[in-house]
């Protein structure tokens, strides 16, 4: 894992994924089984997607395919950056993943209607406005029955925290839910069965509340340190 940090450690913005999320990643992407992919809607610069891909290099070695236009998103603007492809690309392949990796360069909704591969592993990480993260979560039509969706940002964003509420808590389709950090990650169900009990969605909002108030605080000792 010391390498994987390393690898990562200068890909910014550094609480993108924190390492604790990034390990999360690792796990999850090792445990894919051979005949399934990874999807990552929303790369970046590769922090994430190299957590995935080792994870997948370590396990069956699956193939990783990571969405993102790389131009003109919400996120480029908010970070004022013209584009981020070249800088994924070199991320890439000194984390030696090019293999494991492979990269579209569009957007997620444009990909989704000509998607004919089976997903073991949705990571949905792009643009964090409601209706953008519920067009992201279509994606989980090509998730398998016992598959992993995964949403970054569910304690602090409102976008993907309300689809993770109606989609993950209330649907009746996914079971098991989980956090780590600023994710949140649940099973595909093969049918749907009852929404999650008031008891854990009480406990996960409570986690979520909590972490909005600690997250500023890390920040600023990162900051300070």
């Amino acid at each position: 894992m010391n390498e994987i940090k390393a690898l990562v450690k200068n890909i910014d913005p550094w609480d993108s994924v924190i390492d604790k999320e990034g390990i999360c990643l690792y796990n999850l992407a090792r445990q894919v089984l051979g005949g399934y992919c990874i999807v990552e809607i929303g790369s970046w610069k590769g922090r994430s997607t190299t957590w995935l891909a080792r994870g997948s290099q370590d396990g069956d070695r699956v193939p990783v395919f990571a969405i993102d236009p790389h131009e003109n998103t919400t996120t480029h603007a908010q970070y004022d950056s013209k584009g981020t492809y070249e800088e994924f690309i070199a991320n890439i392949k000194r984390a030696g993943v090019e293999n494991i990796v492979h990269p579209i360069r569009d957007r997620a909704e444009t990909v989704l209607p000509s998607w004919d591969k089976r997903i073991g592993l949705l990571f949905i990480d792009g643009s964090h406005d409601y209706n953008s993260v519920k067009q992201d979560f279509l994606w989980t039509r090509h998730l398998a029955p016992g598959g992993i969706v995964a949403l970054h940002d569910t304690t602090g964003y409102d976008g993907p925290r309300r689809v993770t509420v109606e989609e993950i808590f209330k649907s009746g389709w996914f079971k098991n839910p989980w956090v780590c950090g600023k994710i949140t990650y649940t099973v595909k169900r093969s049918r749907q069965g009852l929404p999650s009990s008031t008891a854990l969605f009480t406990l996960w909002n409570i986690y979520r509340m909590m972490y909005q108030v600690r997250g500023p605080v890390a920040k600023a000792k990162r900051r300070l340190g």
